[in-house]
């Protein structure tokens, strides 16, 4: 495995680690704050944690290193919105 192939994993592993964190701390305070007891809400925060960091940071690291990546990288700013603003339903 190569060196920089290396170094995205490990940054890839401290954001996951800190996505699981902060999902699993929010997800304490939110169940505290709807039913008073902090009964399964880490466990359910550290999942949501670990799924949206994973997602988003694999994304983030990986993605701008392939073509396509590397394209919408250097769109204009106008295009990416505007096709953003398509796609929505309104």
């Amino acid at each position: 495995m190569r060196i920089g192939t290396q170094r995205r994993l490990w940054l890839l592993g401290r954001v996951v680690l800190a996505g699981i964190l902060i999902g699993s701390a929010y997800g304490v305070l939110l169940n505290v704050a709807a039913y008073g007891t902090p009964n399964f809400g880490i466990l359910i925060g550290a999942m949501h944690g670990f799924l949206l960091s994973l997602t988003i940071g694999a994304m983030e690291i990986f993605g701008t290193r392939s073509r396509p990546g590397q394209s919408v990288e250097q769109a204009r700013v106008w295009s990416h919105c505007s096709s953003r603003g398509f796609s929505m339903d309104h």
